[in-house]
């Protein structure tokens, strides 16, 4: 059965680039053809990095199949995209100020 890591990582973008002027984050959900945990993991960060987004948090971290999605799931086509590209990056973003009234 062939699966991928999927990582979700909060970030944030750099600050010279134009996602900064238009975004306050995002959650990237990346979907990583590796080997080991810690292999997708850094892949993940790095890819993200590529991307012009710095790393703040990892939210989470798990190794997927097909059988985890269902048909009508939008992330299907990640995952399966994946499975070819060897990396896929979702970018879930949320506009400047958005986490300001947060409560952690």
């Amino acid at each position: 059965m062939s699966g991928l890591y999927l990582v979700t990582i909060e970030a944030e973008p750099n600050a010279d680039t134009e996602d900064f002027r238009e975004y306050g984050g995002a959650y990237v959900n990346a979907y990583i053809r590796e080997a080991t945990e810690a292999a997708a993991l850094a892949a993940a960060q790095r890819e993200i990095a590529e991307a012009g987004w710095t790393c703040k948090s990892i939210e989470s971290i798990a190794y997927v199949t097909r059988e985890d999605f269902t048909d009508e799931d939008d992330d299907l086509d990640s995952f399966e995209q994946a499975l070819v590209d060897g990396v896929v990056l979702v970018f879930h973003t949320f506009p400047i100020g958005a986490d300001d009234d947060a409560v952690h």
